[in-house]
């Protein structure tokens, strides 16, 4: 899959209904393209394969939405994730870390910002 494959592929997973449907059916659209961002994302960033390969060593081994790796979000307080090259990325979106805690980072490359400025975060691991 390359870069350009997914803007479609995301906004497929954003089309409504997105609120109307049941677990099941929501399932059904959402983890086959999650899978395929998980993918695209181990391609492109070192880090978050690591994670991958150690948390979810066999990540076939189960379906539907359990088959998509989750990230804890406290790696965004202490690292930089990303799956885009420096060169591209557009914004950094940081949390006020108002709980006295270390904020955290998301980097956001041009196409997902003109999304709206928040990436697509599946159960923890789709920045793009």
């Amino acid at each position: 899959m390359s870069a350009s494959d997914l803007p479609p592929l995301i906004d497929d997973a954003l089309r409504p209904p997105l609120f109307g449907l049941s677990q099941p059916e929501r399932e059904k659209r959402l983890a086959p393209i999650l899978r395929e961002l998980t993918e695209f994302h181990i391609a492109r960033c070192p880090e978050y394969a690591r994670i991958v390969d150690a948390f979810f060593p066999d990540p076939g081994s189960t379906e539907g939405l359990a088959s998509v790796p989750w990230v804890p979000v406290g790696l965004f307080k202490r690292h930089t994730i990303k799956s885009v090259p420096d060169d591209q990325v557009f914004k950094r979106i940081t949390s006020s870390g108002t709980t006295g805690q270390a904020p955290s980072q998301v980097v956001v490359d041009r196409t997902t910002a003109k999304r709206g400025g928040n990436p697509p975060v599946a159960p923890g691991n789709a920045w793009a």
